[in-house]
């Protein structure tokens, strides 16, 4: 019985054996179905299994019986007999309705089941306080683990210094008295961990054992003929090869850690640099003589000089971490309805395939804005990552808050297709490690093979991660191309995900 009308009359063996279901909740399946596919216009007449002679029976007001077969309706016919289609017709109209609409109550959301659906999901979210609470707080905790771990400066590089500089042997001719020691109070900071040896084949030996990443070796007559090799360029005069070699500083590198090595590089050419300053305001040399043919302005177009590599990767970790974490929210939800059985109660209930999208949507959309609003607080204002304008808050967060909802709907095309949770599981690991690799976030597009590229320019988080790279370092807006790029690659992924995922879960059905 269904909405106060008698469906079908019979033993629940009989009924299945009728039916050719396994169960007899299929069996209730298949007739409420029937039942929205041909609403009955007059008194439903009631379906009786005749177990003596294997045949279904109607029973019409007349008290009288008529024979049914699988292409006749149980619900929903005035009198089967007044139908003119061929029953070849009919059939292909019959499997036409179970796999796509053919009315409005199975395309149409209605309000009061997706209200009692969005009930449904928030009661079995909230049976699990401390999972939600994770849930919110997760994503904030990852954002914060990327910002302690990646991008910082190192500090405690172990370098051997032999320092075998004379100075100037007290000559009253610069006001820097020995370049090497001015130099190696340079290199003096948090960087940098030195190591004074005495000979340069001990530093060497430090760097082969690994005691140190690099030996920094200073020539005895250093401040001497760096003087010497300054004035003669100033001068144009040609310099002695001695006098090139005595004033070089030798540096032996470990480069085996690439990022290491790059860092050690700059915190050395920053020395020497502060070094040419000394040496040309110490001992009145000529800077415009002396300056170099490349000029950088600071501060730059965009950005700043002093920013760090956590400041380039954090927009694009915000993308890919909200995307990673939204398809875990639905990516297990219908499979676990379906096995728990509840799913099919849901079918019975008349819920039609956009009804569950919707209301997954919106129960999680609540469980985002919690994820999202922790994220930008820790990233902008716990960590401070740099943001050229304050206001680019509410585009960060809408654009985070968008491609949340397309990795929602990814995990609901997976729920969709997937049988069991492993199936599951593995699909979404297996297919958000390389989205993360192939859309720019750990490294520029352009160091890729140009069939990645290729690749990587429809990926739903390519675009997104420039956009909000955009916007947080360059202050830009939506009146900017890669902007509202961003923006509708991600809208167009989200509705192919969610129109996927509807498809999927009609033909599980």
């Amino acid at each position: 019985m269904r909405d106060g009308r008698l469906l079908a009359e019979s033993p629940p063996n009989d009924l299945i054996t009728s039916y050719r279901m396994n169960t007899l909740e299929e069996v209730f399946l298949q007739l409420c179905r029937n039942q929205d596919n041909h609403p009955p216009a007059i008194e439903q007449p009631t379906a009786i299994f005749d177990s003596e002679n294997k045949k279904e029976l109607t029973k019409n007001r007349d008290e009288s019986y008529v024979t049914i077969n699988e292409s006749t309706p149980l619900i929903g016919t005035t009198n089967i007999h007044r139908n003119k289609l061929p029953q070849k017709l009919k059939r292909i109209a019959k499997e036409t309705c179970e796999f796509g609409p053919c009315n409005l109550s199975t395309v149409c959301p209605r309000p009061r089941n997706v209200l009692a659906l969005c009930w449904k999901n928030s009661m079995r979210i909230l049976r699990n306080p401390g999972i939600l609470l994770f849930q919110f707080v997760l994503p904030a905790i990852q954002i914060s683990l990327f910002c302690w771990a990646i991008g910082r400066n190192l500090e405690g590089i172990n370098v051997a210094v032999v320092n075998q500089d004379q100075g100037l042997g007290g000559k009253n001719i610069c006001e820097i008295e020995n370049f090497g020691s001015s130099l190696i109070s340079s290199l003096s900071n948090k960087t940098l961990n030195l190591h004074y040896l005495d000979s340069p084949s001990e530093a060497i030996d430090h760097v082969k054992h690994g005691k140190a990443w690099a030996a920094i070796i200073i020539p005895e007559n250093f401040s001497i003929d760096l003087r010497q090799r300054a004035l003669d360029i100033a001068g144009k005069v040609p310099v002695p090869d001695d006098i090139i070699n005595s004033s070089t500083v030798e540096i032996y590198e470990d480069v085996t850690n690439l990022q290491l090595t790059f860092t050690l590089q700059k915190v050395l050419l920053d020395a020497l640099e502060d070094l040419f300053d000394k040496l040309v305001d110490g001992c009145n040399l000529s800077r415009a003589a002396m300056s170099s043919p490349v000029v950088i302005h600071d501060p730059p177009v965009y950005g700043n000089l002093h920013l760090s590599y956590t400041d380039y990767v954090a927009p694009g970790m915000i993308i890919s971490i909200m995307f990673g974490f939204s398809i875990g929210l639905t990516a297990l939800s219908l499979v676990i309805e379906r096995k728990e059985g509840l799913m099919d109660r849901t079918w019975v209930a008349g819920v039609n395939v956009n009804e569950i999208i919707i209301a997954q949507v919106i129960t999680q959309f609540f469980v985002l804005l919690v994820q999202i609003t922790l994220l930008v607080t820790v990233i902008v204002f716990g960590f401070k990552v740099y943001l050229v304008h304050k206001w680019s808050l509410v585009l960060v967060g809408s654009l985070t808050m968008l491609q949340g909802l397309t990795g929602m709907g990814y995990g609901l095309l997976i729920s969709s297709l997937c049988r069991n949770e492993t199936s599951a599981i593995q699909i979404m690991a297996g297919s958000f490690y390389p989205v993360l690799l192939l859309s720019g976030i750990i490294w520029p597009i352009e160091g890729m093979p140009k069939f990645l590229q290729y690749i990587s320019n429809v990926l739903p988080t390519t675009y997104a991660a420039g956009a909000m790279r955009s916007i947080m370092e360059r202050g830009w807006g939506l009146d900017e191309t890669d902007v509202w790029k961003g923006y509708l690659m991600t809208l167009a992924w989200f509705i192919l995900f969610l129109m996927l995922a509807a498809l999927g879960l009609r033909l599980r059905k």
